[in-house]
């Protein structure tokens, strides 16, 4: 007789403080002149580098995530909406920023803001790698110990007993939920240099597959 087998589903789930928080800003020009255009966002991109490594940010953690040039329709209300040459270019380049001391995110974002004269395009909280993979191993662990419960509980229905573990597998898409800031929050935590983030929470669906024994 083959062995009789139940599976059962949970999931587990964590919470820690973010220990990093992932930055976007956009440095944007709006000229006539193409070249005006990105010159002058490329600019303000080089002012916001100078002001994050006088901050001791390092280089490895700030890239350029996009470029962009657009031209811009003009004004269809204007006297200029059939002239063609009114279409001023719209320069756009994105700088991404990892952030792993939080205590300094309100003068990153100020700098940012007030020196460099960027836009403020994302503020997300998250966790550095090696803080995901311990929440993650916890998640588990907790995701396990739910999955024995709900098996014992389905086999004592049935006047049996849950033996050992046959199967392990977890879910490999689980991700840390990300924390964003609003356009709002992250502008008023330039204005006043502090940040408050809550926990994040980390989950881990399980399936387990235990072996069935008879009393």
């Amino acid at each position: 007789m083959a062995d009789q087998t139940i599976t059962t589903t949970a999931i587990g789930r964590t919470s820690a403080p973010p220990d990093e928080v992932d930055l976007q800003f956009a440095a944007r020009a709006v000229d006539p002149d193409v070249t005006t255009a990105r010159r002058t966002a490329a600019d303000q991109a080089l002012a916001l580098r100078q002001e994050l490594d006088a901050m001791g940010i390092p280089d490895e953690r700030i890239r350029t995530s996009q470029f962009r040039i657009q031209q811009r329709p003009p004004d269809r209300r204007g006297p200029s909406a059939s002239d063609s040459t009114s279409q001023p270019y719209q320069a756009t380049e994105i700088i991404s920023v990892v952030l792993f001391d939080l205590d300094r995110l309100g003068d990153v974002l100020s700098a940012a803001v007030d020196e460099a004269g960027v836009e403020i395009n994302e503020v997300a909280f998250t966790f550095q790698t090696e803080t995901q993979r311990d929440l993650r191993q916890k998640a588990i662990a907790d995701a396990v110990v739910t999955a024995r419960k709900n098996a014992t509980a389905a086999a004592t229905a049935e006047d049996m007993f849950v033996g050992s573990v046959q199967s392990i597998v977890t879910d490999p898409g689980s991700r840390p939920r990300r924390l964003r800031a609003g356009q709002a929050l992250a502008m008023e935590t330039a204005e006043s240099g502090s940040v408050e983030s809550g926990p994040i929470e980390v989950s881990v669906s399980v399936d387990v597959e235990y072996r069935l024994e008879e009393p």
